[in-house]
């Protein structure tokens, strides 16, 4: 009976939602949403030059390799199995052949290579648009210059030239992150003038592709219907209790996949908190959990480290809530 139940409350949610705006508002409002009101909820995005902000606008100033590790863990890999089979008195026999691999390099493709060659065909063919030829050329010399060091020889880099790019490309991909990092702590510490804000519209189109289908009655949601959630979970606890404040007047459960997703950037890429809410006094908490696995990781910390820059941007409230014992800082934040 209670699946029953909940299934066409569920539907009735999603018709309604579905409805027209001029049929809309011919629901009673004891049962009408906020957004079936007309209401729109206006969030401020952190931005960069009138620009929503994103993980690439950490390195928009330039980086540089220059400095940076050029090690890389190379092993050439042999050409095959070193050895002929034959028959001797009706018996297999298996003869090793030595040197297979530098005769075949004798006569092989990469015949005629220099080490200018190499270094300008690994360049060519190792994504970097962010990184002028400046920049990866003489960190692609420098990489060679140590694989020669420790006494491979220019023949053995050619032969495994596709394995150099590979890791060149990953060495290089590292760095980037690594610099994004740099430039995010940069962010924090020293906020930029060219850091600003651009007003995020919460309205329509929410139809989120796992939807709540629970028993509890939720009173102050946004939409008609619910992203993600299940009872019982530690996110639902959350929700119900913002849902039960007499502080908060409305709340949204946000989700990646929504066209008006609030969003932080963070060196990872792109952040969804999990909650929105509006308080009575038009003060916006932004609502992150936390369960004990990830309580504590460096992106968590990272995590909440742009959250509170945008706190401190806006004049809002971000609050990262780790474990179910911590429930009881959602009451201390909204009534501060």
């Amino acid at each position: 009976m209670d699946e029953e139940y909940n299934k066409k409350g569920y539907e009735r949610a999603v018709l309604r939602q579905a409805l027209a705006e001029k049929d809309r508002q011919k629901l009673p409002h004891t049962v009408r949403t906020p957004s079936e009101e007309g209401r729109v909820l206006e969030v401020p995005l952190l931005a960069w030059h009138g620009e929503p902000l994103e993980v690439e606008h950490f390195l928009e100033e330039g980086w540089s390799l220059a400095g940076r590790d050029a090690h890389l863990d190379f092993v050439p890999q042999p050409l095959g199995e070193r050895g002929e089979i034959g028959l001797d008195g009706g018996r297999v026999r298996i003869a090793r052949l030595e040197r297979l691999d530098q005769a075949g390099r004798l006569f092989g493709s990469h015949v005629g290579w220099t080490l200018d060659s190499l270094a300008l065909w690994l360049d060519r063919h190792i994504p970097h648009p962010d990184l002028p030829q400046e920049e990866t050329l003489p960190f692609i010399y420098r990489a060679l210059g140590e694989l020669l060091g420790r006494g491979f020889t220019l023949e053995d880099l050619v032969a495994e030239k596709r394995q150099l790019r590979n890791l060149l490309e990953a060495k290089i991909r590292g760095h980037r992150e690594a610099a994004q990092k740099e430039a995010f702590q940069r962010l924090l510490k020293d906020t930029p003038p060219n850091l600003g804000t651009i007003t995020l519209r919460l309205e329509g189109d929410y139809f989120p592709p796992n939807p709540y289908r629970g028993a509890y009655d939720f009173q102050k949601h946004f939409f008609p219907v619910i992203a993600d959630l299940q009872d019982g979970t530690e996110e639902f606890q959350c929700a119900r209790l913002l849902d039960g404040l007499e502080e908060v007047e409305f709340w949204v459960r946000n989700y990646p996949t929504w066209r008006h997703a609030f969003r932080l950037p963070y060196p990872g890429g792109n952040f969804f908190p999990d909650f929105l809410a509006r308080l009575r006094d038009g003060t916006l908490l932004v609502l992150e959990y936390k369960g004990k696995h990830l309580a504590h990781t460096p992106e968590t910390y990272e995590k909440e480290a742009v959250g509170q820059l945008w706190a401190q941007k806006t004049g809002n409230l971000f609050l990262m809530v780790r474990t179910l014992d911590g429930l009881n800082a959602i009451y201390q934040a909204v009534r501060r």
